[in-house]
């Protein structure tokens, strides 16, 4: 996805820390209350790092092999389908904001 030409804004969000096992985060839904297509996620410490993976409640597990954000940086996901994110911490625990993308 581009984001340059499409104006678009952060809505709801959710912060949690990341541990050593993974554990899973509801994605948080639209201001309009609907399931979220689109989220912006981040990984707030500067020297620290975290691995995630959307997917389901219950069947969704982050690892080391995962998708890996690096600190103070972030990504847009296309969580279509997706209702949790699973994530585990890299080297040392961090925090994880997922925040709803809608334009």
């Amino acid at each position: 996805m581009n984001f340059d030409r499409v104006a678009y804004k952060v809505q709801k969000a959710v912060t949690v820390a990341t541990g050593p096992a993974s554990a899973v985060v509801a994605i948080p839904t639209t201001a309009a209350g609907t399931a979220a297509k689109v989220v912006r996620v981040t990984c707030a410490f500067a020297n620290e790092y975290c691995y995630i993976m959307p997917g389901q409640a219950g069947t969704t597990v982050a690892v080391a092999s995962g998708l890996g954000i690096g600190g103070a940086s972030d990504m847009y996901l296309d969580v279509s389908g997706c209702t949790h994110i699973a994530h585990i911490q890299g080297s040392a625990a961090a925090n994880l904001n997922i925040a709803v993308v809608e334009w």
